[in-house]
């Protein structure tokens, strides 16, 4: 919860405990929880951290060998990694295999929904911004926002220059003030005041 939340301290020091907790009780790695590892892959992004990415995947890989769902988050965890070593192309491509194929009958929402975020950062970072925008366009946010497609909408529309619209896209999330997860308000209100600055507000 820290770690979805961009907590990330405290989640580092929750997730240090978790994992001193399993050695001492020497549980079995099939024993490891999947949300632990998915806050460790948070934090690892968090820092840029593509080794630390990487490990948290094959983490994933060594406790549910046999269990398609992990094996999905695993490989979306490498995506993120292919983004963070700038290897966009790669990254886009395995990202679409895994949205669009088959694959995707056999995942979690949330990792499809963190899969299309970092589809549309890729497509930002290689200046195909209405690519992203159409990637999504069929998206809604769900509650609580710890994915939030309006921020992701407003990477787009800010280096389109659509200053009026990025504004409009994420009223509502600044409108809804302490249910926003604060990990994607961050990045939408840094956005908000460079389309404000832009448009001659001080």
């Amino acid at each position: 919860g820290h770690a979805l939340n961009g907590e990330y301290i405290t989640a580092e020091t929750a997730r240090a405990e978790a994992a001193d907790l399993f050695v001492a009780r020497d549980w079995a790695a099939p024993e490891t929880a999947y949300l632990l590892l998915l806050a460790e892959a948070l934090i690892a992004s968090s820092r840029l951290d593509v080794g630390r990415l990487l490990e948290a995947a094959a983490a994933m890989r060594r406790a549910q060998p046999d269990d398609p769902y992990w094996g999905y988050a695993a490989r979306a965890i490498e995506v993120m990694a292919m983004m963070f070593r700038r290897d966009l192309g790669a990254g886009r491509a395995e990202a679409r295999r895994l949205l669009h194929g088959s694959r995707r009958l056999s995942s979690h929402r949330m990792m499809r929904h963190f899969l299309v975020s970092v589809l549309s950062d890729i497509l930002v970072a290689q200046g195909e911004y209405r690519e992203a925008l159409s990637t999504l366009e069929p998206c809604e946010t769900p509650e609580g926002h710890g994915i939030c497609f309006s921020m992701q909408r407003s990477a787009a529309l800010l280096r389109l220059g659509r200053d009026r619209d990025l504004l409009l896209e994420t009223d509502a999330c600044v409108a809804s003030e302490a249910d926003h997860c604060l990990r994607t308000l961050t990045p939408l209100l840094v956005r908000r005041a460079l389309a404000l600055n832009r448009l001659g507000f001080t």
